[in-house]
């Protein structure tokens, strides 16, 4: 006989299971404040290869124009806003993981509390089932 109170209970478990996995077990496996230093220190090296990449391109297609146009002082100032420009995007990267990597390790924890909370009931309809099997 098909016992429907087991099967809503152990489908909504493998539903939660499933549900955000990857994000729920990375999340799951550091502390709050490891995981969202960690988000944001990838956040901050992938802003500084992609600024690199960019910048180094801009450079290579505008080198001799770079190189004889300008003078030293106006060099110098290009240099200053392209520095700034970077620390502005640096800045708001930050702020931006930080946000968002924190609001994704509460989800996660949520989601493997609710899991957990789904399995304890499980456990308890398990348990219930075999008291009733050794008292008959």
């Amino acid at each position: 006989m098909i016992d429907e109170t087991k099967i809503r209970l152990m489908t909504k478990a493998e539903m939660l299971r499933k549900k955000d996995r990857r994000a729920t077990v990375t999340a799951g496996s550091f502390f709050g404040s490891d995981y969202v230093a960690f988000q944001v220190i990838k956040g901050v090296l992938g802003v500084i290869i992609v600024f690199a990449l960019v910048l180094g391109g801009a450079f290579l297609v505008n080198a001799e124009e770079l190189l004889t146009g300008y003078s030293l002082d106006e060099l110098y100032t290009l240099f200053r806003v392209v520095i700034i420009l970077f620390l502005a995007i640096l800045v708001v990267t930050i702020i931006l993981s930080v946000l968002v990597y924190t609001s994704s390790y509460w989800r996660a924890r949520e989601g493997r509390s609710e899991y957990r909370a789904c399995l304890r009931k499980l456990e308890k309809y398990y348990n219930n089932q075999e008291q009733e099997q050794s008292g008959t």
